[in-house]
């Protein structure tokens, strides 16, 4: 949109900017208003705010009256608005579903975040070209019918996280606690490294690799094809990821040493092979095994994490995986390839991955197991019993909840293993011993 009313490059990067840059600013704030007020009506409020940002910026469009400056401000605004929306949703989902049906929820989530991704993009160019207001008008259409879903669902459940009569406890400390709660979780610490390196890495590959495409004078729809590659990858994993992360109780070092070696393979290719049907191929493998450490990582997060601790967690996350990265790769990936080259900037990503590999191998991350992390988990919840920190929960109620989700675990359609502390296993996998290599 701003590359089409400025025709700027510099403006269509600060457009991209501006968007991950507010997301960046209010996915911590999200994180403590949905662990503190009802989520549902964080959602209501989100989403009537992107309407309104919609509707405006349709018309202004519509009517050739929208500046670059008014374009910014309402993409920076719906930044905001899509961060709260999205950690509240994520929150919301283990209030609402049953312990059993988790993990196939938070799998089809993904999936459908894939699918509005892969038909987005060419449906807002498809509306643009019939109209310039278009794409923010169907946008404001179908925010329109998720806030009346919204409004007709869920009225009678009572989703905050937070008892009224909870002791009121800083911002800050509420936030050390959401980021302590990261900390001590093994999984959750170890993908947020994998993933915060891999995302940078990629975000930059995506702009290599249209680069690549036209220094081999690759037609646009063929480019268009190859950059949807991913989301339909990710689509397809996301889908089989239920099935791909229970058989053979595959333990979770597993799953992020496959996915690592899928990636350097991919990257590889696109060092080494000029075609654009294995450069899609590639590009495809990428959002495959990517959507199966997300949905891995997102089934034992809901699971794992006390129901009022699990938007600052989900904030925490967001914010060092995609927050503080994506702007930074922005702005670091324009000037890297024309500084250098496409193909060395290919093989740089590449090498950098291949590093993390080797990483991941020595420090025998790829034998992590799932009675490591509830080994590690309730090592340190001992450990800190004895200092009254707000690291326990400042809410009344948590323990509880987290008793509960202990009780009635995700997965447990493959039955109940016993876990040191007595519990069933949260993700409902066969234990098996090693200690913490963190």
């Amino acid at each position: 949109m701003a590359l089409a009313l400025t025709h700027s490059p510099f403006y269509a990067g600060a457009a991209a900017f501006a968007s991950a840059f507010a997301k960046l600013l209010m996915q911590i704030p999200a994180g403590l208003m949905a662990d503190r007020w009802d989520r549902r009506r964080v959602m209501l409020w989100s989403q009537s705010g992107r309407l309104l940002i919609a509707i405006v910026l349709g018309l202004t469009m519509w009517f050739d009256l929208c500046s670059i400056g008014l374009l910014l401000a309402g993409i920076a605004l719906e930044g905001v608005f899509a961060a709260a929306f999205e950690i509240a949703e994520f929150s919301i989902v283990p209030q609402i579903v049953p312990s059993h049906d988790l993990p196939e929820a938070i799998a089809r989530n993904e999936s459908r975040n894939f699918a509005a991704t892969l038909a987005g993009r060419p449906l807002g160019g498809l509306l643009y070209s019939a109209g310039a207001g278009l794409p923010f008008l169907a946008s404001a259409l179908a925010t329109l019918v998720s806030l009346f879903t919204l409004g007709v669902l869920g009225r009678r459940l009572c989703l905050v996280p937070a008892p009224r009569d909870a002791p009121s406890v800083k911002a800050l400390e509420r936030v050390k606690e959401g980021m302590t709660v990261l900390r001590h979780d093994l999984l959750l610490r170890r993908t947020v490294v994998v993933s915060g390196i891999t995302n940078f890495l990629f975000q930059v590959t995506g702009l290599n690799l249209v680069v690549m495409a036209y220094q081999h004078h690759v037609p646009p729809e063929i480019i268009g094809v190859m950059l949807a590659a991913s989301g339909a990858g990710g689509f397809l994993g996301a889908l089989l990821a239920p099935w791909l992360l229970d058989r053979g109780k595959r333990q979770p070092g597993s799953t992020v040493l496959a996915c690592v070696i899928s990636w350097c393979v991919a990257l590889w290719l696109l060092v080494f092979v000029t075609s654009p049907l294995v450069w899609s191929l590639a590009w495809a493998l990428v959002g495959f095994t990517g959507s199966q450490i997300s949905v891995m990582r997102a089934r034992h997060q809901a699971a794992s994490v006390p129901a009022g601790q699990l938007g600052r967690v989900a904030g925490f996350y967001q914010f060092l995986t995609q927050g503080a990265v994506l702007p930074v790769a922005v702005l670091f990936g324009g000037g890297a390839i024309e500084a250098s080259s496409a193909r060395t900037i290919a093989a740089a990503a590449a090498f950098v991955t291949l590093f993390l590999l080797l990483i991941i191998v020595a420090r025998r991350w790829d034998e992590m197991r799932w009675d490591d992390i509830e080994r590690h988990r309730q090592g340190t919840k001992s450990a800190s019993k004895p200092e009254k920190t707000v690291a326990a929960s400042s809410v009344p109620g948590d323990h509880e909840k987290h008793d509960r989700h202990a009780n009635d675990p995700v997965g447990s359609r493959h039955g109940s293993v016993s876990r040191a502390d007595g519990g069933p296993d949260p993700m409902g996998l066969q234990p098996a011993g090693l200690g913490d290599r963190s």
